[in-house]
């Protein structure tokens, strides 16, 4: 799999400072980690037909120049092999020539005599979407970095998507030399398989792609809980990676799982959620809740679901400072010991737009105070992304989300 990383710094770290400071840190300082996650699929999967690993034969960085001096780390971008591209501020505005850049850069590589077959664009930025539907006019398989600022339109024209969360996920907890992660021998094989065994039964049996976060709570039942640090991988998708040996399919844009039938999904939009978020609903409140998911990539959330992951959330708040990776875990485990499991993802786009809303969670908000500050992180993406919601519709997202 012949594979080009064109990384835009400035993007995809204020994304990620944004989030945490120390893991934008960390993917500033030292790269050749995450790089080699994304090399051997444990970050970013790979396409269906791939082979087992990536070739990075091109490493691009396009960065401010006074970042990088501020941030000290362009030595370790040319120690990790990157060519560093410098885009100084050309604008009062601070805007640059990064994008410009890469475009050109990418159109090279694109008629270069060694066939390229992935081009993977680490930035959420949407002026890139007509670079990628060139990408795909030619056949070619691309990636890039969705965060929740990540226009759908964008997102629709990539093959594949490298998560904000799992990227964050592994800057936060995974050494890139931990040998237990890097090194299959070392992993607790009978512990693996008999959670992939479970995993395998429940979603041959499913009528459809599975939640990863449904998939998650089976494999730990499958071993009473005691999961062993997913036996050694660290992550529940690095687990399924090492051992699933084709017998199901990780659908990386769905964050999903199917059987080998599932696989022709892999290059289509993804399905329509679960009906239990949207049963009951009249069509016209069905009919926007499917158009906010679309603009936002919102969850399909019922209002119990809501109001238990509110009411956990303030409570945690009243007794400790806000902790997005630690409390968006305690939820999604509460909500699976009261047999209503969630994925982490639904449960961190619900903590995070509260975040983002400006509500100042230091003061211990209550749940209805969460809930205000919810709707209106809709009402606000929907606006940045050219389709706000009118007055005519604010009953409806009222109807839908508020009590």
């Amino acid at each position: 799999m012949r594979s080009a990383l064109f990384v835009d710094f400035d993007n995809v770290w204020h994304a990620l400072e944004a989030e945490d400071k120390r893991a934008a840190r960390r993917f500033a300082n030292d790269p050749t980690g995450w790089v080699e996650a994304i090399r051997d699929g444990s970050v970013l999967a790979l396409p269906p037909g791939a082979a087992s690993d990536r070739r990075l034969l091109a490493l691009r960085l396009y960065a401010n120049p006074n970042l990088l001096q501020k941030l000290n780390c362009r030595p370790s971008f040319t120690r990790a092999g990157f060519t560093v591209t410098d885009c100084p501020p050309l604008t009062a505005q601070g805007k640059n020539s990064a994008d410009i850049h890469l475009v050109l850069d990418v159109l090279d590589l694109l008629g270069h005599q060694t066939r390229f077959d992935e081009f993977i664009v680490l930035s959420a930025d949407a002026d890139f979407t007509p670079l990628l539907v060139r990408l795909r006019l030619h056949d070619r398989h691309s990636a890039i970095f969705a965060s929740q600022q990540t226009s759908a339109a964008f997102r629709a024209v990539a093959t594949n998507l490298l998560q904000i969360d799992d990227l964050l996920a592994l800057l936060r907890g995974t050494a890139p030399d931990q040998a237990a992660v890097a090194e299959p021998a070392n992993v607790d094989r009978v512990l693996a398989d008999r959670m992939i065994q479970a995993v395998v039964s429940y979603v041959s049996a499913a009528t459809g792609p599975v939640p990863l976060a449904t998939a998650a709570q089976v494999a730990m039942r499958a071993v009473d809980g005691q999961h062993g640090g997913w036996a050694g991988h660290g992550t529940f998708s690095k687990l399924l990676t090492r051992h699933l040996d084709g017998a199901l399919t990780i659908l990386p844009g769905q964050d999903a799982i199917a059987g080998r039938s599932g696989a022709a999904q892999q290059h289509q939009p993804a399905p329509q959620p679960s009906p239990r978020g949207l049963d009951g609903l009249p069509e016209d409140l069905r009919d926007f809740a499917l158009r906010v998911r679309g603009v936002t990539g919102c969850p399909l959330l019922t209002r119990v679901e809501l109001d238990a992951i509110l009411n956990r959330f303030a409570r945690q708040l009243a007794t400790a400072a806000f902790d997005l990776n630690a409390m968006s875990r305690d939820v999604r485990d509460a909500m699976a010991e009261a047999n209503t499991p969630l994925g982490r993802s639904a449960i961190g786009f619900v903590m995070r737009g509260i975040q983002l809303s400006g509500l100042d969670l230091s003061r211990a908000p209550d749940a209805a105070a969460l809930r205000r500050a919810y709707l209106q992180n809709l009402v606000t993406l929907c606006t940045e992304a050219g389709a706000p919601v009118t007055p005519e519709e604010a009953p409806l997202l009222h109807a839908w989300l508020a009590r």
